[in-house]
């Protein structure tokens, strides 16, 4: 039952026009700049400044709206014999799974076609798909929690607006307003509080190019080793998915519909 229930949430979900759109954007913008540019690390950087601000963005506003939108349908499957922790898992995964599989193959099939680096490749999308599949449960908690879809949406827009603009000004703050400090372990924390940032850092970090690194990638570079640091960014924005998962799970099974 539970993959019945993830597989109609996924044919949903594609039917939509706005994944068939998403997949071509992605592919026809990585292979516009792929062919006219000479350096494909100029690709990426692209991409990347893309895929950290817009990424998110589009999927709080896309899960959000697509929750709202398929409500009735949720409420119909719930009279059935089935637990609400399969509906809540189903419906989530079934909405960010394709959405991230749009940009993910968006980026990665003109980015392989072109000759990139595999490794700069996989990095570029996993990132993608990370920022997906983290902005989305976090919508759809939202979502769960407020009934009205202008709250519950901006909620989530007050969670992109953080990420995206916010936690650069904080850190620029923390780093003069302690500079004679020892403040790296402060400095690499916060960073672990932001997937935006966590997502660029293990871009910029493979690419070797100083002034994108950052303060933040700048101390993951020093004072954590290649393998470490990598290991560290995974399973943190893994977190950053499993934890918004299991709230709005929470949220779920107590909500009177």
């Amino acid at each position: 039952m539970a993959f019945k229930l993830f597989k109609y949430e996924a044919y949903n979900t594609l039917r939509s026009r706005f994944i068939v759109g998403y997949f071509l954007f992605f592919l026809l913008l990585t292979s516009a700049l792929s062919y006219f540019s000479g350096d494909i690390s100029k690709v990426i950087v692209s991409l990347l400044n893309i895929v950290i601000l817009f990424v998110p963005l589009i999927s709080l506003v896309f899960s959000s709206l697509f929750f709202y939108g398929t409500r009735e349908f949720t409420e119909l499957i719930l009279v059935q014999p089935v637990g609400r922790k399969v509906v809540y898992f189903s419906k989530v995964l079934g909405i960010s799974l394709p959405l991230a599989i749009s940009s993910g193959a968006g980026m990665g099939i003109p980015l392989a076609v072109f000759g990139a680096s595999p490794v700069h490749t996989l990095l570029l999308t996993l990132s993608s798909v990370y920022l997906t599949l983290i902005f989305s449960a976090m919508a759809i908690m939202f979502a769960v929690i407020s009934d009205d879809r202008v709250k519950g949406l901006a909620m989530g827009l007050a969670v992109w607006i953080y990420a995206s603009v916010i936690y650069d000004a904080l850190i620029l703050f923390v780093g003069m307003a302690f500079y004679d400090y020892p403040i790296e372990g402060l400095i690499i924390l916060l960073s672990i509080l932001n997937p935006v940032d966590l997502a660029r850092i293990l871009i910029v970090m493979n690419l070797d190019i100083a002034a994108l690194m950052g303060y933040t990638g700048a101390l993951f570079v020093k004072f954590v080793t290649t393998v470490k640091g990598y290991v560290i960014i995974f399973l943190t924005l893994t977190l950053w998915f499993v934890v918004p998962l299991f709230i709005g799970t929470w949220f779920f099974n107590r909500k009177d519909f």
